[in-house]
């Protein structure tokens, strides 16, 4: 074997290697209208607006990464807080806050979300309270938010978009 076709076998695994292992990584900076919807009430729709600011990490064979913030309107714990760096499992991550003050640790859950990896479409399915300690989110009854969005039968078409990513969210009737 002749040394340049040793060297452009080389490179060809290096390069072969970087692809396989490291990410493409799109940074965001943008603000989407959509709708918070509840699943079986037409009635519960109200406008929210997201902020998103940080960079999405996409991986071939590994799980997605974003580090950031996301800021939703209708949720005043989001506003100016880092959300714990998230890990997207089954096509969506818990979306945690960080709202630790004076060195007390408090963490904030909005909900599970879904998204493109450039943040052009997304899906927050909002936990809710159940009890004084636990937080949820039905299929049955669910709040979730959409964007972009601005009418119900839009939010519906993107959370179903959205949700066919998901092994548990795939058979979700969103109505």
């Amino acid at each position: 074997m002749n040394s340049k076709l040793k060297v452009f076998s080389i490179i060809l695994v290096i390069v072969t290697l970087a692809i396989l292992v490291l990410p493409i990584k799109t940074r965001t900076n943008k603000t989407i209208n959509g709708l918070q919807c509840r699943i079986g009430n037409s009635d519960d729709i109200a406008n929210v607006s997201i902020h998103v600011d940080g960079i999405y990490e996409n991986y071939l064979f590994r799980n997605d990464k974003f580090d950031g913030k996301i800021e939703i309107s209708n949720f005043n714990d989001t506003y100016n807080q880092e959300v714990i760096p998230l890990e997207f499992t089954d096509n969506n991550a818990n979306l945690i806050y960080d709202l630790t003050d004076d060195g007390n640790a408090l963490y904030y859950s909005v909900g599970f979300l879904m998204c493109d990896p450039d943040f052009d479409n997304l899906l927050i399915l909002v936990s809710e309270p159940i009890e004084e300690s636990n937080k949820n989110w039905s299929s049955k009854d669910g709040l979730f938010i959409t964007a972009p969005a601005i009418s119900r039968e839009e939010s519906i078409e993107l959370a179903s978009r959205l949700a066919i990513r998901s092994n548990w969210l795939s058979n979700t009737i969103w109505k």
